[in-house]
């Protein structure tokens, strides 16, 4: 049983440096600026933040947002989906969003695009 949890570990681990390591390379090659967090370490600290396993890991993306960058570190826990904004610059969580997987949208943005209001 031990050896099952050591080989699914390190599974688990290379499936995780496969896809920080996918989102680093598409990102290479984007015009930015340096930043002092890596995408892995964005990953670990969300993971840590949130207690979960690198498992539940979905994604690590670059996003820029109101003119300043930001690292979107995606979770699938349970039947939620899970997002952890950090700063590239300094590491600190900025936001921590939870949405359950299926259920019905409640934001009226659908109809933003009919009125000129921020509904």
């Amino acid at each position: 049983m031990n050896k099952q949890k050591r080989e699914m570990s390190i599974i688990l681990s290379i499936m995780v440096i496969a896809v920080v390591g996918a989102i680093g390379i598409g990102n290479s090659y984007a015009a930015s600026p340096t930043f002092k967090i890596t995408p892995e370490v964005a990953a670990t600290i969300a993971i840590t933040h949130l207690g979960v396993q690198s498992s539940n890991l979905v994604e690590v993306d670059l996003d820029k947002e109101n003119d300043s960058f930001i690292y979107s570190v995606d979770f699938i826990i349970g039947d939620q989906n899970t997002s952890v904004e950090i700063d590239p610059q300094t590491g600190k969580i900025l936001v921590v969003e939870q949405e359950t997987i299926g259920a019905p949208d409640t934001d009226d943005d659908q109809d933003d695009d009919q009125d000129e209001d921020d509904d």
